[in-house]
């Protein structure tokens, strides 16, 4: 009777899994997902945001779509509010019944200069990084008129405009004309580091061939930006000149005009130290060029004479961008406070002190420049006298 009674419990108990219901389940509810966030102010003190999002499946949303075709299509929805997060609640997905918003996968966020230099620019970055589930690993670029185009663009090689910023932004980098900064490195400067500025890439859009709208990236300089908001402009030169100032291996390129024409070098290696010291600014550099042209009928020159003026050249930027930083007190290169060099016991300067100390400082540049690689040319070419250890 006890063995009846076992299996009776035992198979009693096998059935109670079988009626587990799912009572407390969730279901799978779809998400916008933003890759591209584009930010601009609107009067009187308001901001509007256009959200490129992909949308993992095809579902109607209140949008419309800016991919040429594919398997992953994407949205663009538009919203205006007195905050980013107001704004980004009346593009009418931030809800949790309507398609809510992850910022999971953000890769890139478009600030308007008019957004830059407003009081707003703090709260747009503490919104962001306080948005839950952010990597932080977005791009932080800026542009001068509105940012919305940027995420209405119409990408004619492929579904995603996105990749197609992200390209032009690496090609650029190689050359020096942009320096993309990810958002938690600048969230890094502008925290721990007094006066620290990141240089933001100023984008603008041009026509291609061919199409009605302007759909192609392009990068025209920097707007150097501090926690507070932009504090001023860089041409490509400038940015360029940053890239090699900071060690960051840019493919510059030189011109050093000479009679009918002018000597081509590229930037083939180089290294700077600037250091803060009571009696001056000092920048000393050796950098490496090659000759890439030769163009038009310049004057027959010796090495040791292109060297020097392509040293002149790159010690005249050098002077000119300190000082830039100098009027406009920032520390556009780490020099707060390491290399202050007031002995190893001495506790780093105040702030507002080492600044006023680093604007009154005269800057003093010297840069060594040799010539790597003189392309075919021989000893006995007519317009070069080759001598290959000649520096300046």
């Amino acid at each position: 009777m006890s063995r009846w009674w076992l299996r009776g419990a035992v198979s009693g108990c096998a059935l109670l899994f079988l009626l587990t219901g799912c009572w407390d389940i969730t279901q799978p509810e779809p998400l916008t997902i933003p890759v591209l966030l584009a930010v601009d102010r609107t009067p009187p003190q308001g901001l509007r945001v256009a959200v490129e999002a992909d949308v993992p499946q095809m579902m109607s949303a209140p949008g419309t779509s800016n991919g040429s075709g594919g398997s992953r299509p994407t949205w663009v929805v538009e919203g205006t509010g007195a905050t980013l997060t107001e704004a980004l609640r009346h593009t009418g997905l931030d809800f949790p019944n309507r398609n809510p918003l992850t910022f999971a996968h953000l890769r890139v966020v478009v600030l308007s200069q008019t957004v830059l230099q407003s009081p707003a620019f703090s709260g747009v970055i503490d919104r962001l990084a306080r948005a839950p589930y952010l990597h932080r690993t977005f791009w932080l670029l800026a542009t001068d008129g509105s940012a919305a185009p940027y995420a209405k663009t119409v990408n004619p090689v492929g579904p995603d405009p996105v990749e197609v910023l992200e390209d032009a932004l690496r090609a650029l980098q190689h050359d020096g004309s942009a320096y993309p900064t990810r958002f938690y490195r600048c969230l890094e400067r502008w925290e721990n580091r007094p006066f620290a500025v990141v240089p933001l890439p100023l984008l603008a859009l041009r026509s291609e061939p061919g199409l009605p709208e302007a759909s192609d990236f392009t990068v025209v300089g920097a707007v150097v930006t501090a926690a507070s908001g932009a504090v001023g402009r860089w041409s490509p030169d400038q940015v360029a000149t940053w890239g090699l100032l900071t060690n960051r291996r840019p493919s510059v390129l030189l011109t050093v005009p000479s009679g009918k024409g002018q000597w081509v070098l590229q930037v083939v290696s180089e290294h700077f130290e600037l250091r803060v010291t009571r009696q001056a600014l000092e920048v000393k550099g050796a950098v490496g060029v090659s000759i890439d042209e030769v163009d038009g009928h310049p004057n027959p020159l010796p090495l040791s004479t292109l060297s020097q003026q392509a040293a002149q050249q790159l010690a005249q930027r050098a002077v000119q961008l300190v000082h830039w930083t100098q009027v406009h007190h920032v520390d556009a290169f780490t020099l707060y406070p390491r290399t202050e060099r007031l002995g190893p016991l001495a506790s780093p300067p105040a702030p507002a002190a080492w600044m006023a100390h680093y604007a009154a400082l005269p800057v003093r540049a010297s840069v060594r420049v040799t010539v790597r690689n003189a392309g075919s040319l021989l000893p006995t070419h007519p317009i070069l006298s080759y001598h290959p250890s000649a520096t300046s």
